[in-house]
């Protein structure tokens, strides 16, 4: 009978706590800020849309960059600008400043005409967010500080394909370059040069450095790579070639290179932009030099 009476406690006290656990409360569901495709959004209305100072004390930005045709690599980047004493800056670049060196306020005020080129203080004071984009499109975001104590801030949903990360990376890059730092560069051919054609028209200037039927001897291929390289002809790579409709009678400026390695890599561009063409003019001019020495060898 005791026995009985211990197990019928012992039920009890089981069904108590299945009822008691039963009783407590759910879990909160997921709030908007968390759900996929949920938005935040804590603009500053009042933030500065001007900043008269250009002296940069202070840079940090958070970006994702696809992989184009001047860089290979597809990854997030986060570079930094900090003055410490006099003219000397130190820049890093990666969450654990991977990379770090000294530079001078000739490097801050280029950074600073980035921000001015592409107009990023018009974004001062944006804090937006959608959560659940894939990496490449999450926020980037922009934070500087200036002698005169003004500030540009903005966080926003991000674009891998940004013209400004882009300026952001080529200035960075450079940078860390000229410091011996190459991690950022874009990757140098070693491969042999074996095909190179360039032309270029503006109007009554007009270049045209074709090769013949006959290819170049090895030590001419050698010069124009030397060219390609001084000139950073990658950067003006966009992969474009001649449009098979192309109208050259009522096209006043168009440039077009085309460049093949025994690697079986290919550099090659097309451009028909007014300002793209006059950028391209100086480099064109010296490929055009080049040629007119060589033919009167």
């Amino acid at each position: 009978m005791k026995i009985f009476l211990v197990i019928i406690v012992i039920i009890c006290i089981g069904a108590a706590a299945l009822l008691t656990g039963c009783k407590q409360k759910p879990i909160d569901p997921p709030t908007e800020d968390i759900i996929t495709g949920g938005k935040k959004d804590n603009t500053d209305p009042d933030a500065a849309k001007e900043i008269r100072s250009d002296e940069l004390i202070s840079f940090e930005t958070d970006f994702f960059r696809n992989s184009d045709f001047v860089y290979e690599k597809e990854r997030g980047y986060r570079f930094k600008l900090k003055k410490s004493e006099g003219d000397v800056y130190v820049i890093a670049e990666g969450y654990d400043d991977v990379l770090k060196c000294e530079t001078d306020g000739t490097f801050a005020a280029k950074l600073q005409q980035v921000i001015r080129e592409y107009d990023l203080i018009s974004l001062n004071g944006i804090d937006k967010q959608t959560y659940g984009l894939p990496e490449e499109y999450g926020p980037y975001w922009l934070s500087a500080e200036y002698a005169s104590g003004e500030k540009l801030y903005f966080s926003m949903d991000g674009d891998p394909n940004a013209a400004w990360t882009s300026a952001v990376l080529d200035l960075f890059a450079k940078e860390f370059g000229a410091h011996g730092i190459n991690d950022l560069l874009p990757p140098k051919e070693e491969s042999m040069m074996t095909r190179f054609s360039l032309e270029y028209v503006s109007g009554d200037v007009k270049y045209y450095c074709i090769e013949t039927e006959v290819p170049l001897a090895e030590e001419h291929y050698i010069a124009l790579q030397k060219i390609v390289e001084e000139t950073e002809l990658i950067r003006y790579q966009n992969g474009s070639i001649f449009p098979g409709n192309f109208d050259y009678d009522n096209t006043p400026q168009y440039y077009e290179f085309y460049i093949e390695y025994e690697s079986g890599k290919r550099m090659s561009a097309f451009s028909d932009d007014p300002e793209e063409c006059e950028r391209f003019k100086p480099i064109a001019e010296r490929f055009a030099q080049y040629y007119k020495e060589y033919i009167e060898q």
